[in-house]
């Protein structure tokens, strides 16, 4: 084999080497791009899951509906409750 044809053959190798990667890295992409949605969307459930748990308690969903209502009607423990709960929530980004 002279020195040319071993030359093409290595440029031919790595030529399919370099496509090999670039196939590979957009498999990777696409397989991250999907675990991050799925992350944001397990987030976003979580969150929706604990508000709407907040609200079994019976005592808290009349504090929401009188807060809506009017705020300044709520007595000062009612409204600390409320701010509490407002609180937790914005921590938990909620």
């Amino acid at each position: 084999m002279n020195w040319d044809a071993l030359g093409a053959t290595g440029e031919t190798v790595a030529a399919a080497a370099v496509v090999f990667s670039l196939v590979y890295l957009a498999i990777q992409i696409r397989n991250q791009n999907a675990a991050s949605r799925s992350a944001a969307m397990h987030d976003i459930s979580v969150g929706c899951r604990a508000a709407s748990e907040a609200f079994t308690d019976g005592e808290l969903a009349d504090i929401f509906v009188k807060a809506n209502d009017n705020f300044n009607s709520l007595s000062e423990s009612e409204a600390l409750r409320w701010s509490a709960w407002d609180i937790s929530c914005n921590r938990r980004g909620i």
